[in-house]
């Protein structure tokens, strides 16, 4: 389609558990699939390929000296295609209204894929938030 945008009857769900180990450990895990009911022409350009396609997204988190230090590991991974995304953080409360946050985004997989296009755009990231 000239704009990149083609209609598709699709199903999509998303099952996810969240669960604290040892009353330390935060843990958020999910599955999510999208299923093709309809056609599927042209959809091998631009690394799209079969009709059922899952991802997997792991999120692991915890806190330290009463959770003014909070480190954060975000993983999702295209189990398709074999892209995936690594998000580690650590959040570091000043006060009760100044949070800094460090993080780094890494992005790994085939060229035309999600997260493989931007495999050599890896970033750090550092945030201030002041509440008031």
């Amino acid at each position: 389609d000239p704009d990149g945008v083609v209609r598709r009857d699709t199903i999509d769900y998303l099952l996810g558990v969240d669960y604290t180990f040892f009353e330390r450990l935060d843990t958020a895990l999910q599955v999510t699939q999208k299923i093709l009911t309809g056609p599927a022409t042209n959809l091998t350009r631009g690394g799209v390929q079969g009709r059922v396609t899952t991802s997997v997204a792991l999120r692991l988190g915890t806190g330290f000296f009463d959770n003014t230090l909070n480190p954060s590991l975000l993983a999702v991974v295209d189990a398709n295609r074999g892209d995936f995304r690594l998000s580690p953080r650590i959040e570091y409360l000043l006060t009760g209204a100044i949070t800094v946050v460090l993080g780094a985004d890494i992005f790994e997989g085939p060229p035309r894929t999600l997260y493989g296009q931007f495999d050599s755009n890896d970033r750090v990231t550092l945030t201030t938030t002041w509440r008031f």
